[in-house]
């Protein structure tokens, strides 16, 4: 078998065990709490979606928001932390409601900004539950133990929501991508080399793309390359669900992949 014809089968493997984890594993739901759901909770909410767009997990994490309190109901983000998520290039377009009781069941994990978003959570429970936790949990020590509310303060004071959010998240989702009673046992999150040592199939998926790319600049040139494939794709952690999603939504990537497999047919 030449290369085309190899890369075609590996590709062609990798595609298939995707499609059977995605159809295995549920989807994760993720909800953010904060006062009034306008500044702190919405924005850790664009954080993780600019995140898990990035990795490309957006089919398998859903995510949402809310506050303790009905100050705000309907209301976007606040417009100063609007503008500096924008600045980081993270859009907020949710709009503020409030927590309930039900939200405690349907959500895999709650993620709270401050203590008194903790207990204002826990006093909506029917029995026990592990599932809130503080976004400082997943912070190295030297950060606050609580998200400050930026609401009555200046644009630093976004700025720091911000900066703990992006510190946070990354962590946040591997841990939330991690086995169920990890999170609720609150063991230290595993850093992504970890957690990708423990999946031999990325290994396989990586080395798939490897040869995929070689083929691509061999064949079609690097100056072609940068002209059709936005490579920031390929600068993020092996993912078969990030990269093969990338595949398939790209028209130019797809047709290379016929091409392999219209090549290989003609030479029988």
């Amino acid at each position: 078998m030449n290369l085309k014809g190899f890369v075609a089968l590996m590709l062609a493997i990798a595609v298939q065990v995707d499609y059977m984890e995605q159809a295995a594993v549920p989807k994760k739901r993720l909800l953010f709490v904060c006062l009034g759901n306008i500044c702190r909770s919405p924005a850790a909410e664009g954080v993780m979606q600019h995140l898990v767009d990035r990795r490309g997990l957006s089919d398998v994490i859903q995510l949402d928001s809310a506050g303790t309190s009905g100050y705000h109901i309907g209301e976007l983000a606040d417009l100063r932390m609007r503008k500096a998520a924008s600045a980081r290039g993270i859009e907020l377009t949710s709009r503020s409601r409030t927590i309930h009781r039900h939200d405690l069941s349907e959500f895999d994990l709650i993620v709270v900004m401050d203590r008194a978003n903790y207990r204002e959570v826990l006093s909506l429970q029917e029995g026990p539950n592990n599932k809130v936790r503080l976004l400082a949990d997943f912070l190295d020590r030297h950060w606050p133990r609580e998200v400050p509310d930026p609401y009555y303060g200046g644009e630093d004071g976004f700025d720091q929501v911000l900066d703990m959010l992006e510190a946070a998240c990354p962590r946040l989702l591997d841990a939330l991508l991690a086995s169920d009673e990890q999170v609720k046992t609150g063991d230290t999150p595993a850093t992504g080399e970890q957690q990708r040592s423990k999946r031999p199939r990325d290994v396989l998926h990586g080395v798939t793309l490897e040869m995929m790319l070689h083929f691509l600049v061999e064949r079609y040139g690097w100056e072609e390359m940068g002209e059709q494939v936005p490579i920031r794709c390929f600068q993020f952690e092996p993912s078969i669900k990030s990269s093969l999603k990338f595949l398939r939504q790209t028209p130019w990537a797809r047709k290379r992949v016929e091409d392999w497999y219209a090549y290989d047919a003609r030479r029988g």
